[in-house]
């Protein structure tokens, strides 16, 4: 059986590779948890939400991810807890 490999990072949208956090929701996307925020990967490319973009968010520094099973997504922040 062959494997193949596909390194995914800056080049897709990424803004740090520094990553502190990754957890898949319900719909099958990958969240990345960075010191730049966090990341939507959909297996191609990364759709960044930080505080610069995103009215509310609490902080950039992302501690922890948690997917809930109503399909919520929580964040450990520098700033505290924070659901999407």
């Amino acid at each position: 059986m062959a494997y193949g490999f596909k390194a995914y990072g800056l080049d897709q949208g990424l803004t740090s590779t520094s990553i502190t956090a990754l957890v898949q929701d319900l719909d099958g996307f990958l969240w990345v948890g960075t010191e730049e925020g966090i990341a939507r990967f959909d297996g191609t490319t990364f759709v960044v939400f930080d505080r610069r973009n995103t009215p509310g968010f609490p902080h950039n520094l992302v501690y922890a991810l948690l997917g809930s099973r109503d399909g919520s997504l929580w964040l450990g922040t520098a700033a505290g807890l924070a659901r999407c």
